[in-house]
């Protein structure tokens, strides 16, 4: 029998689990951007690492119904029922009741302006950004922890 995992099916099998480790990756920088901290935040690492195995996500009041409702959906542990990992893929996220005022296909045909355009002095111009970057090492963490047999796995 030939094996399944050659050529192209081992390709499209690699694109699909870095894409379900992007959806969990997004889902952490959203929450970060609104919340100030990371999902699973705390003062040391080992509890860090506990709250993403095993912690529920703790959402702020201030965050709406629809917005916990998505973050809760792409940061699911399980990757077969996070948000944007079955057959609708990023359509399924991009039609999420959050992103309903969203003009989609403007952003796609350039229209939409930033509202920020920063000024740089070369391509590789960091001043805009926060020198410490404490959320790059924390991505670094997460794609340890969120592995293709993923947490999910580790915690039941």
């Amino acid at each position: 029998m030939e094996n399944l995992l050659t050529g192209g099916h081992l390709v499209r099998l690699t694109q699909i689990v870095r894409a379900i480790k992007s959806i969990i990756i997004q889902g952490a920088l959203l929450y970060e951007m609104v919340a100030g901290v990371p999902p699973f935040h705390a003062q040391k690492l080992e509890e860090m690492i506990e709250n993403i195995k095993f912690g529920d996500i703790k959402f702020p009041p201030y965050i709406s119904l629809e917005l916990a409702d998505l973050l809760h959906r792409l940061l699911q542990k399980d990757p077969e029922k996070r948000l944007g990992s079955g057959i609708g893929g990023s359509k399924d996220i991009s039609s999420h009741v959050w992103f309903d005022r969203v003009p989609w296909e403007a952003y796609l045909r350039k229209e939409v302006r930033p509202p920020f355009v920063p000024i740089v002095k070369s391509e590789s111009d960091v001043s805009h950004f926060d020198p410490v970057m404490p959320f790059i090492i924390w991505i670094a963490l997460l794609k340890q922890l969120f592995t293709l047999e993923g947490i999910y796995r580790d915690s039941r």
